[in-house]
């Protein structure tokens, strides 16, 4: 269960300032270090969680959020001061939902669980609350986006391929 392997939803989606996420999603590297940040004041879900990357520029880059019922479940972990780290598994061209829709860049991350998994209480109650968030981001992902980077065209894609 740990890490907990997800997607970053939201990809497709323009930050505030307008700015695209698209260009700087397929920049991404396996292995990049992801910043994840709380955004309990976040006007659509306040159990927001951010995700970020440092570019080659070393600019913080928006990619997205972790997919809201995951963030439900690691939102008051967050809050009560447990650490959040993250990393990137795939960037990879992914079909939309639809038969004719384009492909778009999609995020796989690794959530790292350092400071939950010492505590094998908090970890018994916590492995099956993320399974059903997983389980639940499957069964209704993103509005227009692929319900993960997998199947059988995405998953043999790297970051630097091109359709």
């Amino acid at each position: 269960m740990f890490p907990i392997s997800t997607r970053v939803a939201g990809v497709t989606f323009d930050n505030p300032d307008g700015t695209p996420r698209q260009p700087h999603v397929k920049r991404v590297k396996p292995g990049d270090t992801i910043e994840l940040r709380r955004e309990p004041d976040n006007g659509f879900d306040a159990n927001a969680i951010a995700v970020s990357w440092r570019d080659e520029a070393g600019e913080l880059r928006s990619l997205g959020y972790v997919p809201r019922a995951l963030a439900a479940v690691l939102a008051p972990l967050a809050d009560e001061g447990m650490p959040l780290r993250g990393r990137a598994v795939r960037a990879a061209k992914v079909p939309r939902r639809g038969h004719w829709a384009p492909l778009v860049w999609g995020l796989r991350i690794e959530v790292d669980a350092d400071g939950w998994t010492a505590r094998p209480a908090l970890r018994s109650g916590l492995e099956p609350a993320i399974a059903r968030a997983l389980a639940e981001d499957e069964a209704t992902p993103d509005p227009g986006y692929a319900p993960s980077l997998g199947g059988s065209r995405a998953a043999d894609l790297s970051a630097n391929d091109e359709w």
